[in-house]
């Protein structure tokens, strides 16, 4: 964020932060080298201000202290499940402790019904533990035995509860009630567009089968011009995991092994196409378990697993920027076109031009050799003969030698 301060016609240079914008204009004024913190001068130590700037923000990260130990819970979710002390996929915390002798990242969060625990030093994941619950997964990892899994997740302390409870939820019995317009208000209201009937997406839910295809069910609310974005896309799931819905997989491991087999015959293919699909179970299963049942090549299998690396399971592939390299030095190039531009080397015709420039013809005094061996004496330590000839005969298409 780049931002500039003005006192009384004073401006400031455009800055990165508050603190430079304001330390430059009071020594402009006072004609004093002190420094200012940015932030305490704007007064967001106030919780009167701090209050207010959070009032519309539903979540933020924060931290507190267990013992020496030092929280961040940087995502809040909720659930009907005691054992996650009602905590839910998409709970996230950290702390920073020692592991194996070095000091390392602790990140938690829940997935796929599992507590997961993953360690990192030096940016490199070095371990990864995943139970039930969180007390089962932090007995595996064997250190900080004093506390239990749900104290290290961060689950049992007093703000990390209070903000779990705030979360509004309700069930699909609750769909004509205030509640509803709640847990609308503060999952999905901020990510989507006002033109959008979103009521209507659960009158004509509650009146037909319980179970949907959830992008098929939202096209009937979207135009074909709009795009769901990601983050609306995590909106509105989240408004129908607390709503009383459920995410379920229709298929057994066998319908399953069908149902990708279906999707790989049909798909467009490309690296968004097979390599995509496959890299849903690519990090999941063997080379030889996805060969027999899926019957594909192990290079797929190979440019799969890289797939699913970069991008993740399923993952869209990213485009790549198109990057043009200058084979000469744009210096160079730019001497080699004004020699070409010299009076003493070319002759500029006073009533000709060329079809394709509209410039004047030139035409050229001497042989390219000759050109060469003068080009070479006057600058002998720029390009070299190759490149002086490359450019000759790009020159050349627009000059008539004599």
């Amino acid at each position: 964020m780049n931002l500039s301060l003005v006192i009384d016609g004073i401006y400031s240079e455009i800055c990165e932060n508050s603190t430079t914008a304001i330390t430059f204009v009071y020594q402009r004024i006072f004609f004093v080298a002190t420094k200012h913190a940015g932030p305490l001068i704007m007064g967001f130590d106030q919780h009167i201000i701090s209050d207010q700037l959070l009032s519309d923000i539903t979540f933020h990260p924060f931290s507190f202290k267990l013992d020496k130990l030092n929280l961040l819970i940087f995502g809040i979710k909720k659930s009907n499940n005691p054992e996650w002390n009602y905590s839910r996929k998409g709970y996230k915390s950290s702390f920073i402790w020692n592991y194996q002798k070095s000091r390392a990242l602790f990140v938690k969060k829940f997935k796929n019904k599992k507590a997961i625990v993953r360690i990192y030093q030096a940016t490199q994941e070095v371990a990864m533990f995943k139970n039930t619950s969180p007390n089962t997964v932090w007995q595996q990892i064997g250190i900080l035995s004093q506390y239990t899994g749900l104290e290290l997740f961060g689950l049992t302390h007093k703000i990390t509860c209070k903000a779990i409870k705030e979360i509004p939820s309700c069930t699909s019995l609750d769909w004509n009630n205030e509640i509803f317009e709640k847990v609308f208000q503060y999952h999905l209201k901020r990510r989507l567009s006002s033109n959008i009937n979103w009521c209507e997406f659960f009158i004509s839910w509650s009146k037909q089968n319980y179970i949907i295809e959830l992008h098929q069910k939202l096209k009937e609310i979207y135009s074909k011009e709009q795009v769901i974005e990601e983050r609306e896309w995590q909106a509105w799931k989240a408004l129908l995991n607390h709503s009383g819905c459920t995410e379920i997989t229709p298929y057994s491991k066998e319908q399953s092994d069908i149902a990708i087999q279906d999707a790989l015959d049909n798909n467009l293919r490309g690296p968004n196409g097979t390599q995509r699909i496959l890299s849903i179970v690519a990090n999941k299963f063997t080379y030889n378990e996805i060969q027999a049942n899926l019957k594909v090549s192990t290079d797929a299998i190979t440019y799969t697993c890289r797939f699913a690396q970069n991008y993740g399971p399923g993952g869209h592939q990213w485009e790549k920027p198109i990057i043009r390299h200058e084979k000469m030095d744009p210096k160079k190039k730019e001497l080699l076109e004004k020699f070409f531009q010299d009076k003493v080397v070319v002759i500029m015709s006073s009533y000709k031009t060329d079809n394709s420039t509209n410039q004047p013809v030139h035409y050229l005094k001497n042989t390219k050799q000759v050109l060469w061996n003068k080009f070479h004496e006057t600058f002998p330590d720029s390009v070299k003969r190759t490149s002086f000839m490359d450019i000759y005969e790009e020159i050349d298409l627009c000059i008539v030698k004599i």
